[in-house]
């Protein structure tokens, strides 16, 4: 995995016209979620935080990995019968959390359906948030990544790290966006 992120680092170009995929809309989703039976990463987060943690799942996009975030509701769906069915489905929980996360119902939601299906679970801690009583006893072992102490290139090592490899798709793999 650390040669395939050499790799990658190395052939930093910015994107390109074959990152179709990818929307250009900055107050949009970035990107299609993923649909099909392959694993993938399911995506938590508060809507007020979009525009940082669709910065950190470009970036894991681009590395290749098949993210499911809520941009994957088809339109005229009951919303929590879909993220439950995706939840469901998903081989990966990240959680990205901030005061917005802690206080959304949604989320709290989500982490409690994640931890009772024992999904393996990541929290991605993008402020200093002091999580409140509930989530510490529910979340209080599980493995996090202080996103804010670190710089890009460091926190994305990390994460791919931890990530298992299942959930890349090598024909998916895009060129590194500009902020790379």
């Amino acid at each position: 995995m650390i040669n395939k992120l050499k790799s990658f680092f190395r052939s930093v170009k910015g994107t390109g016209d074959d990152d179709k995929h990818i929307h250009t809309d900055p107050s949009g989703p970035p990107f299609e979620a993923y649909k099909g039976n392959q694993p993938y990463l399911f995506i938590s987060y508060s809507h007020k935080d979009s525009q940082v943690v669709f910065k950190e799942i470009v970036e894991l996009f681009h590395v290749g990995y098949r993210i499911w975030y809520d941009e994957g509701i088809d339109p005229g769906n009951e919303w929590p019968d879909e993220v439950a069915q995706a939840l469901e489905k998903s081989a990966f929980f990240i959680v990205f959390i901030s005061p917005n996360s802690i206080n959304s119902q949604n989320v709290k939601n989500e982490i409690n359906f994640a931890l009772n299906k024992h999904k393996p679970f990541l929290a991605v801690h993008i402020t200093d948030t002091v999580l409140p009583s509930g989530l510490l006893l529910r979340m209080g072992d599980i493995q996090a990544i202080f996103r804010y102490k670190m710089d890009e290139i460091n926190f994305t090592r990390k994460i791919c790290r931890v990530l298992p490899e299942k959930l890349i798709d090598n024909k998916q793999k895009k060129s590194p966006s500009p902020a790379f």
